[in-house]
């Protein structure tokens, strides 16, 4: 796992979130204040779901354990977790990492979604555009007035994803 190096903020009152962004090659875990003030960051090795299955899983569940054992606040303490996740189509072991976070009663404060439609809700704030990802994996997501979506490609690497940083190693 890796630390990456800012200064420990002195925490503030303002309510707590943590945000995960899980690829095939890395995943980032950041704690944040609800001003947008970083407080911590840690890369680990890649969590995608359809990919890794069950180390995935625990990818996911120890980058959220460890960021919140090293600024020494709990579960309770966070306000809303916000998590993206290539492969998260995988129903078999997106079922087992939702009864891990039933299990640490934090269902009901976060958001879990395919790491495209999380960029997309980033990068796309009118609810409608185009999104090609790029990473390990590839995709294009697009969304029109109607709320009509088309997605192309996010299959997998080992599905015919040409062009992703997977294929073109």
């Amino acid at each position: 796992m890796e630390i990456v190096g800012l200064k420990h903020i002195k925490m503030t009152d303002e309510k707590l979130i943590i945000g995960i962004d899980g690829g095939g090659t890395t995943t980032r875990c950041v704690l944040f204040d609800s001003v947008g003030s970083t407080i911590d960051i840690v890369n680990d090795k890649g969590s995608n779901i359809y990919v890794f299955k069950k180390e995935g899983v625990k990818t996911i569940l120890n980058v959220i354990k460890y960021i919140l054992e090293r600024n020494k606040i709990n579960y309770q303490d966070i306000q809303a977790y916000g998590i993206g996740i290539a492969g998260i189509s995988d129903l078999n072991f997106k079922e087992v990492l939702l009864k891990e976070f039933d299990r640490n009663k934090i269902t009901n404060r976060t958001l879990l979604l395919s790491d495209a439609e999380a960029a997309f809700k980033i990068l796309c704030p009118a609810n409608e555009g185009i999104l090609i990802n790029i990473g390990t994996g590839i995709v294009c997501f697009a969304k029109n007035k109607k709320g009509e979506i088309l997605k192309v490609g996010g299959n997998g690497h080992d599905k015919g994803d040409i062009g992703s940083g997977y294929w073109l190693g």
